[in-house]
């Protein structure tokens, strides 16, 4: 994405108006050829993906393939891990598999899709994905990914960051937590106030993982306790002093109880 416009080597084609009920987020379409195995170009804006759904067919009707042709996007079905695709991914989804693709978060995605001839093939649309379960994907094994620039200038100088660590089945947002966010060598830190009792830091110790907002943004996180040197303490409470001078919460905030809750926020 440059400058406004998302390079591929496939037209972006038109609003995909015709399946916009079953989309969640804005989608292009773009058919490329007809005949008896037609194939399009979808193009989904950063977020955006389709719903649950089922391509049924027999004898070898139903098939569905998908080839990333630019950006990055997830494929998931029903029970399995997903898979992130890009340029030059490809996906055979066998009929009757209930599944559904579409962008990262932080990315525009495009794909080539077509079915497989055959008799009884048709598409059977589901439920939307949820918030929930699409914040909480990354493939497995993934490392942390960092901050943009723009992200850690909003938290070092807003305070608008709300915590969710994922409840006990480790993928449900819990109630979002205010909290008092700083950025030292380009990290962001949280520390709780009610110390290692806090019931967030005890979910977020235990789950490693979540979500936070901040600037209206929902983005998936992960939760790392930090058990800092004094230097790096010195610098997180450096970073509070300035941010939050002034206040009567900041005594507390530079404490040994706060500090032994002090956990770095990672985005994945």
């Amino acid at each position: 994405m440059t400058d406004g416009v998302f390079h591929q080597i496939f037209p972006l084609g038109e609003t995909n108006d015709a399946y916009a009920a079953f989309f969640s987020g804005q989608s292009y379409l773009a058919p490329l050829v007809g005949g008896s195995v037609p194939v399009s170009n979808v193009t989904f804006e950063p977020g955006c993906r389709n719903n649950w759904h089922v391509h049924h067919g027999v004898d070898g009707g139903g098939d569905q393939i998908l080839l990333c042709t630019a950006g990055s996007g997830w494929y998931q079905a029903v029970g399995e891990d997903p898979i992130s695709m890009t340029p030059g991914s490809v996906v055979r989804v066998p009929a009757g598999t209930r599944h559904w693709h579409g962008a990262k978060a932080d990315s525009w995605f495009s794909h080539l899709a077509f079915i497989t001839p055959g008799d009884g093939a048709r598409n059977e649309w589901l439920e939307p994905v949820s918030d929930a379960e699409y914040i909480a994907l990354h493939t497995p094994g993934d490392r942390p990914r960092d901050w943009t620039a723009g992200q850690l200038d909003w938290i070092r100088t807003h305070d608008d960051l709300h915590v969710s660590p994922f409840r006990d089945d480790g993928s449900t947002p819990g109630t979002p937590t205010w909290i008092w966010s700083v950025v030292v060598d380009e990290h962001v830190y949280v520390r709780a106030y009610n110390g290692v009792d806090s019931r967030w830091y005890r979910s977020a110790s235990v789950q490693a993982a979540g979500t936070i907002t901040s600037h209206g943004n929902t983005v998936g996180v992960s939760f790392t306790p930090v058990n800092g040197t004094d230097d790096l303490d010195d610098r997180i409470d450096a970073a509070y002093s300035q941010k939050y001078a002034g206040s009567p919460y900041l005594p507390p905030m530079l404490s040994s109880r706060t500090r032994a809750a002090t956990v770095r926020i990672d985005p994945r």
